[in-house]
């Protein structure tokens, strides 16, 4: 069930866009910033930093060097490109990164944080 939420919650939160505004009635910016880090800290604390690795190109050739030789009809050159291979390459990512905005943002809404109409 948590982790229902949790994926309904990021795929809000994605769908979104980014870092939305919040405001609570009574509320200082300078009270959002300690909500925020307060509920950020939660959700490092229930979801810490879990680096994948994944391909981000798949690798590939490419066009390389010509390579021209003579012996065409009439003394031309014929001409051939070389295909050169690009091995795969891979990065990291955060695979929580998701899950803890999600968790951030529905534990300001627990503290009466309401998102701000734009």
């Amino acid at each position: 069930m948590l982790l229902r939420t949790l994926s309904l919650l990021a795929l809000g939160l994605f769908l979104s866009g980014c870092v939305e505004k919040m405001s609570k009635p009574g509320a200082t910016q300078q009270d959002y910033d300690v909500a925020r880090a307060k509920c950020e800290a939660e959700s490092w604390t229930k979801l810490p930093a879990n680096q994948v690795q994944y391909m981000s190109y798949s690798g590939g050739f490419t066009d390389g060097k010509e390579n021209c030789v003579p012996g065409g009809p009439n003394g031309t050159k014929i001409c051939t490109r070389e295909k050169v291979w690009n091995p795969p390459r891979y990065s990291t990512r955060d695979a929580n990164e998701e899950g803890r905005e999600a968790l951030t943002r529905a534990c300001l809404l627990n503290d009466g944080w309401r998102p701000v109409e734009n």
